[in-house]
């Protein structure tokens, strides 16, 4: 974490100060890359598992990239959103753990059903939480958890192309 912040404080410095970027020190560049890179790999790889409760967790740490760009923000917040519902529904793989799952995000989130139609973010939500009113069998519950996981995956690598654009962009200036 250590060349995140130094690449991350340099990012803040030449931002507010709008000094010329060539002066990166390469090898946090290289050290930020890696780390990156491997995480989003290891994130990767738990998806692939099925291990979306350590997905979950493991996203957290590259929260602190949303603040250099609108699309690592949107697809960061969502993909952590939508894995915490899947993480949730995986607690217990049953129809009546999953209308209780329906019912907390109902009660939770039930206000802001208004703006579905006016947020991206609420529209996704939304588009989850009505289907997963409609579960009523066994069958229909695996085909929910595996279609939505596919989406989270889906998600995912819209997040990882654009974080890879920007240590692109990165890279470039460096």
């Amino acid at each position: 974490m250590a060349s995140e912040d130094r690449i991350l404080n340099q990012l803040r410095t030449w931002t507010s100060q709008g000094n010329s970027p060539k002066q990166t020190d390469d090898q946090s560049l290289r050290e930020f890359t890696a780390s990156v890179t491997d995480t989003l790999s290891n994130l990767q790889q738990k998806l692939d598992s099925g291990a979306i409760q350590a997905f979950y967790e493991q996203i957290e740490s590259l929260k602190y990239l949303i603040e250099y760009s609108d699309e690592l923000n949107k697809n960061w917040y969502l993909i952590r959103a939508y894995s915490g519902a899947l993480k949730r529904l995986m607690q217990e793989k049953t129809v009546e753990h999953a209308a209780k799952v329906y019912a907390y995000y109902e009660q939770t989130y039930g206000g802001r059903r208004v703006l579905r139609s006016e947020n991206w973010f609420e529209q996704q939500r939304w588009e989850f939480i009505d289907e997963l009113k409609t579960i009523g069998s066994q069958e229909a519950l695996n085909k929910f958890l595996e279609k939505r996981t596919k989406k989270l995956n889906g998600y995912f690598q819209g997040y990882k192309s654009e974080l890879l654009l920007f240590i692109q962009d990165l890279q470039k200036l460096g």
